[in-house]
């Protein structure tokens, strides 16, 4: 009896529900109608007034037009009773609609052709009345009459109002307006015009993706600069270390104190790859493959480490390492994804020569490993990158040995090739080389050129940087596992 009851109630909730949309409805529309009603009255109230003031003078013109002479007074009686005794009209009644509803119809004489002049006869010559006709309101002709162009200035006006009326009150969302494009010059990001130019070809990008060089959420840079004051400096003269973590990112490069001071350190690294771990988790991604992950900055330099007490012949896998292939470690990166079943692509940053960032492509199923560098000319000589580059040029392949069937993939103590990329855009003052990298992976990840990472777009990227990982992680860790 009591499920009854409950579902006699709900029934009744939903037809009210149902009868209340339907009112709203009915009234939304009958107002509209009748304010549309309104306003086209209004509007075409000036043009009935004229076409009955252009009558009434064509009244008096008909009147006026008496013929003096007697001779022709006669010839205009006989040329009228002519016509109506004759079976062949010298004109035809034509119907002209107009192009508005309520307006009178237009009734035009049509001359027909005459036929051969008799002896005799005089040539009746008739002056052709030109008929008024209303402007196209659609058409949007410039009007002369600047009574024309107020009122309809003022029929849309009245329209965009009920149009934003009905919108808030139906809570529809209204078409966004067009927005005027700037020239690259003019407004950060320096990127030029099109976003389509910068897809890499031959991807596929998310129906989720971002713009990684879209302006700084100004919320989120207001909430970060209120985090800073509200912290501040302690009694001691000492900073708060998070304070501090924030500052080096976001101070521009001509504002240092020392040459080094806004270098990125390792607990800025694991922040951005962290934030591009989360994000991928979404569903859908905002990258252009599910295939894709980003190496954990502590497993990163566990591997370097490592790897100075490697050998391939006695090397095996720990705990750690197969976590890492399987996707369970570190933990707080987990993605349980197994390397080259679920990953093609494994994303990271490496510090090389003690004071330079790269940003690494392993390429797992090609076993090869592309390096972005941001300062060519830091390290110019090929073979040095590709031994800093060496921990995970064999280490990688270890593993892969170590955990994928050999029905899957032979084994093989061939490390992965390592080439340095030479088209990628260049830090011409040197100290963002950190920044950079994570630019790099982050365009990689979306699908999206590096054009835009610039030094011109330095400054505010720091700030998007900085705002976006005080949005998504907040205190940042700042000790080594």
């Amino acid at each position: 009896m009591a499920s009854n009851t409950v579902l006699a109630m709900f029934k009744t909730l939903t037809e009210k529900v149902d009868n209340m949309e339907i009112n709203l409805h009915t009234k939304l529309l009958s107002a509209m109608d009748a304010a549309i009603d309104t306003k086209v009255k209004a509007l075409l109230a000036p043009f009935t007034e004229k076409l009955v003031t252009l009558e009434k003078e064509i009244e008096k013109l008909r009147e006026k037009n008496v013929p003096a002479d007697p001779k022709e007074a006669a010839n205009s009686n006989a040329n009228t009773n002519e016509e109506v005794t004759s079976k062949d009209m010298s004109w035809m009644v034509q119907m002209k609609t107009t192009s508005q509803n309520d307006l009178p119809i237009c009734v035009v004489k049509t001359v027909k052709k005459a036929g051969k002049k008799k002896a005799g006869e005089k040539r009746i010559v008739k002056t052709e009345i030109q008929v008024p006709h209303l402007l196209d309101l659609s058409s949007g002709k410039t009007y002369t009459d600047p009574l024309q162009h107020d009122i309809l200035k003022g029929v849309t006006e009245n329209l965009d109002a009920i149009v934003a009326k009905v919108t808030k009150l139906t809570n529809l969302t209204p078409l966004p307006k067009r927005q005027t494009k700037l020239a690259p010059s003019q407004l950060f990001p320096f990127v030029g015009n099109s976003t389509v130019k910068r897809i890499i070809a031959g991807v596929t990008p998310s129906v989720t993706a971002y713009d990684p060089f879209a302006e700084v959420d100004n919320n989120k840079i207001q909430k970060l600069l209120h985090f800073q004051l509200d912290t501040g400096e302690k009694p001691d003269g000492t900073n708060d270390s998070s304070v501090e973590f924030y500052k080096i990112i976001i101070t521009p490069r001509d504002a240092w104190s020392t040459d080094t001071y806004g270098w990125l350190n390792s607990s800025h690294m694991w922040c951005a790859m962290h934030i591009f771990h989360q994000r991928s988790l979404c569903e859908p991604s905002p990258y252009h493959s599910q295939r894709i992950v980003f190496l954990d900055q502590w497993f990163v330099y566990k591997l370097v480490r490592d790897y100075k007490e490697f050998n391939a012949k006695t090397w095996t896998a720990t705990d750690n390492y197969k976590g890492a292939f399987n996707g369970t470690y570190p933990a707080d990166s987990a993605t349980n994804k197994k390397w080259l079943h679920d990953v093609d692509h494994m994303y990271a940053c490496h510090c090389i020569n003690g004071n330079h960032w790269v940003a690494f492509d392993i390429d797992i199923g090609k076993e090869n490993i592309h390096v972005y560098d941001n300062i060519l000319n830091l390290v110019e000589d090929d073979k040095v990158i590709r031994n800093e580059c060496r921990p995970f040029a064999m280490m990688v392949p270890a593993i892969l040995n170590a955990m994928v069937p050999t029905c899957v993939r032979k084994r093989s103590d061939k490390q992965f090739a390592v080439r340095r990329l030479r088209n990628v855009s260049q830090n011409e003052k040197p100290g963002d080389c950190g920044v950079y990298a994570i630019k790099y992976i982050e365009c990689l990840a979306i699908g999206c050129t590096f054009e835009g990472v610039n030094d011109r777009n330095i400054p505010q990227l720091r700030k998007k940087l900085a705002a976006a990982i005080y949005d998504e992680i907040g205190l940042p860790r700042m000790t080594h596992r």
